[in-house]
């Protein structure tokens, strides 16, 4: 029986980024095969590709990283080397015998992996193992880890282990291996040791051992992140698991150790430049190391473009080096990482914990060298043919959304006279340079996330546009960085049999990109079709009513007590203070923040505060954008306050932060234009802002659950029928499709709000906030068994990114692109049954009628020379 394979996936997107506003022993288990006789050479392939198959959880095997390692494989093998990935539903749902066959396995242990189920599909099958799924049971107990790190001379932190447990439960298989691979008996007493805190409780007695303050106390779960540090004198460190841009706190409070559980007490050890260092390692020959600020100073993470954590190159030394050998071979594992401290004033390093499976995250020379030593071990074919791989069947919605936000005029009542009109003209503004990376990497990383899954995909892609300029403009680089011409494909062409043709073959006009100069002078290079539909993806008036009723009652939010009353709201949990109450510290911040500027502006010379602005701005575009805000927030009462301007200022902070940030934090300094680091005022604007943002943002596409969901059907109704319509006739095909449909802010959050709503099981109901390059995938997956491969199954799972989106913009490490990276998407849902999916996702059709003439369509032909070529033609 072949396990599911991708045949459609649905992409919707929101664009909003513009600028208004050696030598040793090698173990047997670091590169293993199962110790039966070799294939026969019957058995073996003859021409056919090797297949490496990557059995790990979507969030691992579906990363940044993997995918950039895995493009590269394939790239390199020039067609001698097929990648599988399993997928969550085969590795969850499949007994192992419906696995697909590999003859090379990149399997890892992460949250939700079934290790057991995939030892057994090692056994079954015997493919060749980059890393050794048994050994790594080893990882789950720090007892294990450093017991082993002693055993074959890696130096440790003075410890003594407190076990409540009777031990580290290892299996007799692992127990085995590790005593023939390295001669190791894995033994613990039985019994509990005897523990007690000295009177002064600057010390704890083990058996005997005294352990003085200050020590680190660490769970003996490998997976369990809550480490603690006790000061001597009192007090203490928390460590956590990274949330947003937090990794520790301190606990003045935290004086005696835990005794509910077993746990390891290391010596603190005070290191070098405040700094840990993070090693990974590609089989025993190839080390990479980084440092990073150490979580015990602040517990504050310094992040770059990307969100990840700041880090720098360093070097190892001739040691270090070798223990990354002895880690390699000891554990089994072929790709791992491990925890290096540099204590002050001592030349020897010690190594505090072995993390597994590890990943350099945007390192080119990390990728080359990992695929250099990959694929050296493939040097022959494994087993015989491979199963049908779960791919997905291609069809992604991409709705690449504007946020553009109108303002309306005051009109007569009864007969008064109009003493005052005002007409604001809001042409869209520009789009900016970062919005063209964005865009470019965006496609890209689709095309090599589909190019792994199913490749067949990108033989029959339409991509759908709003006529909105932004949205046409990120649609169209966007194109042509997914279209690489690279790859003889047919683009713009939809295939014989396709499952999805055009109503016609709408009339074109040249991309914006390529209009510059005549057809007399440009080579003629391939292009595709965007298609405009401005039926689907332009605004409607069709919920305005509504619409301008839930923003003007938006106030009742910011009412004491109502994020309680409401559950559904986000509220910071550690925003202590109630929403009006931050209301009104946002308003006492921003009037001293325009006292500020303008004396700035009156003082300073702000022409010379920065010398190169983009995105067209200029010192007096700036003051006049905030004189604006200020208007809104300082000179009115709060009870007059109109909470839909926050997402004007918070906006601004953004924009600004990202573009202008020299200016920004120079122009609202007291210090005559002089910055304080230490002034920290900026930033509780901004996270004040974010938490109001946060609050009122996604209420103003309905307050009440029944007002989103009517929204929703009023906005997004024709555009969700279109993309069920897509699913049913790629699954009644049986070929494979991508469709892309590029929209605005307000189609994004109404067509999720119809999801939600839906009555689909929703695995995380708290949507995030949607950024410039948001979207929803809806991703259709086809099983074939029975005798003939005739019997078909079909799933559908849906997952949500929030775009080019930071939790600490005004902090967040810039390059000259000023980008942002897309984050990676989630899920919405686990894998659902095809009519499930479909019956919940069509329950309002009946409302909104389909439309049997439809308006003539335009398409805008989009070249794909070297696969860029509306990339950085705009200015």
């Amino acid at each position: 029986m072949d396990e599911p394979r991708s045949r459609k996936a649905t992409f919707q997107l929101r664009t909003a980024n513009y600028n208004d506003h050696s030598s040793s022993r090698r173990s047997s288990s670091v590169l293993s095969r199962s110790h039966s006789p070799s294939p026969t050479p019957s058995e073996t392939y003859q021409g056919n590709p090797v297949i490496v198959g990557v059995c790990a959880m979507d969030i691992k095997a579906r990363s940044k990283a993997m995918r950039e390692i895995l493009t590269r494989l394939v790239a390199r093998g020039r067609g001698n080397i097929e990648v599988k990935v399993f997928g969550d539903k085969v590795i969850l749902d499949e007994d192992v015998e419906n696995w697909p066959r590999c003859d090379i396995l990149i399997s890892f242990f992460s949250t939700d992996f079934p290790l057991k189920k995939a030892v057994d599909y090692v056994r079954l099958r015997q493919p060749v193992c980059i890393n050794d799924l048994s050994m790594q049971e080893l990882l789950w107990d720090r007892r294990c880890v450093l017991k082993i790190l002693d055993h074959v001379g890696v130096p440790c932190p003075l410890r003594v282990e407190v076990s409540r447990d009777g031990g580290p439960q290892i299996s007799d298989e692992v127990k085995a291996k590790v005593e023939e691979s390295i001669g190791l008996k894995l033994e613990w007493p039985v019994n509990s040791p005897d523990f007690k805190v000295r009177e002064d409780k600057d010390a704890i007695i083990v058996d005997g051992k005294v352990m003085e303050k200050p020590f680190v106390e660490k769970p003996v779960s490998g997976e369990d992140h809550n480490i603690n540090i006790y000061y001597r004198g009192g007090g203490g460190r928390r460590l956590f698991r990274k949330i947003g841009n937090q990794s520790s706190t301190y606990d003045p409070d935290l004086v005696e150790p835990r005794t509910d559980g077993s746990y390891i007490y290391e010596e603190f050890i005070d290191v070098e430049n405040a700094e840990d260092i993070k090693v990974y390692t590609v089989g025993s020959t190839y080390t990479h190391a980084e440092t990073r600020k150490s979580p015990v100073i602040d517990g504050l993470v310094r992040r770059n473009t990307e969100g990840k954590e700041i880090r720098f190159i360093t070097r190892l030394s001739d040691e270090e080096i070798l223990w990354a050998r002895k880690i390699c071979e000891g554990f089994g594992q072929r790709v791992c990482g491990f925890d290096v401290l540099r204590p002050k004033g001592s030349e020897r390093s010690m190594v505090i914990d072995v993390n597994g499976w590890s990943f350099v995250k945007g390192n080119e020379s990390y990728y080359v060298s990992f695929n250099g030593d990959l694929a050296s071990s493939i040097a022959q074919p494994g087993e015989g043919p491979a199963g049908a791989i779960l791919a997905p069947s291609g069809q992604v919605t991409g709705g690449l959304g504007v946020a553009v936000q109108t303002t309306k005029g005051p009109g007569t009542v009864g007969g008064k006279r109009l003493e005052k009109f005002q007409l604001v003209f809001k042409w869209g503004g520009e789009f900016t340079h970062a919005a063209r990376y964005q865009s470019r990497d965006l496609g890209e990383n689709l095309r090599k996330d589909i190019s792994i899954l199913n490749k067949d995909m990108l033989n029959n892609v339409q991509i759908f546009t709003s006529s909105e300029r932004r949205v046409t403009a990120s649609a169209e680089i966007f194109a042509a960085a997914l279209l690489d011409n690279n790859t003889p494909r047919n683009v713009g062409h939809i295939n014989p049999g396709s499952p999805l043709p055009l109503p016609h073959t709408p009339p074109t006009r040249s991309s914006r990109s390529s209009e510059a100069g005549s057809a007399m002078d440009r080579p003629a290079v391939p292009c595709y079709k965007l298609i405009i539909r401005k039926d689907l993806l332009d605004d409607s008036n069709a919920a305005k009513e509504l619409t301008d009723d839930v923003k003007k009652r938006l106030k009742i939010l910011l009412r004491n007590g109502e994020s309680e009353r409401r559950p559904e709201l986000t509220w910071p949990k550690n925003m202590k203070a109630e929403p009006a109450q931050v209301v009104q510290e946002v308003i006492q911040l921003m009037s001293s923040f325009r006292t500020i500027m303008r004396k700035n502006y009156e003082t300073v010379d702000v022409d010379k505060i920065q010398e190169r602005w983009c995105c067209g701005d200029d010192p007096f575009l700036f003051r006049e954008r905030w004189e604006k805000m200020f208007d809104d927030f300082c000179d009115v009462k709060q009870e007059k306050f109109d909470p839909s301007r926050v997402s004007e200022l918070y906006d601004a902070l953004k924009f600004s932060a990202l573009h202008h940030r020299t200016f920004l934090f120079a122009i609202f300094s007291e210090n005559g234009g002089k910055v304080d680091p230490n002034d920290r005022r900026l930033h509780e604007l901004y996270s004040r802002a974010k938490a109001l943002f946060d609050l009122v943002a996604p209420q103003e596409y309905g307050i009440e659950p029944s007002e989103k969901e009517e929204i929703g059907v009023l906005t997004s109704l024709p555009l969700l029928r279109k993309i069920v319509a897509d699913l049913e006739a790629v699954r009644n095909s049986g070929g494979s499709g991508l469709t892309v449909y590029f929209t605005k802010e307000s189609h994004i959050h109404t067509l999720v709000n119809l999801v939600l709503f839906s009555g689909l099981p929703i695995a995380n109901p708290r949507i995030p906030e949607l950024d410039y390059s948001s979207h929803i995938t809806f991703e259709l997956y086809e099983r074939s068994g029975g005798h003939n491969k005739t019997d078909k199954e079909y799933s559908i799972r849906l997952s949500i990114s929030e775009g080019a989106h930071s939790s600490n913009v005004l902090d967040s490490a810039l390059d000259a692109r000023h980008a942002l990276n897309v984050k990676p998407r989630r899920k919405l849902t686990q894998h659902l049954d095809y009519g499930l999916v479909i019956e919940k996702l069509s329950k309002h059709f009946h409302r909104v009628p389909e439309d049997e003439d439809e308006e003539p369509l335009e398409a805008i032909d989009v070249p794909l020379a070297n696969g860029h070529a509306s990339d950085g033609s705009r200015g």
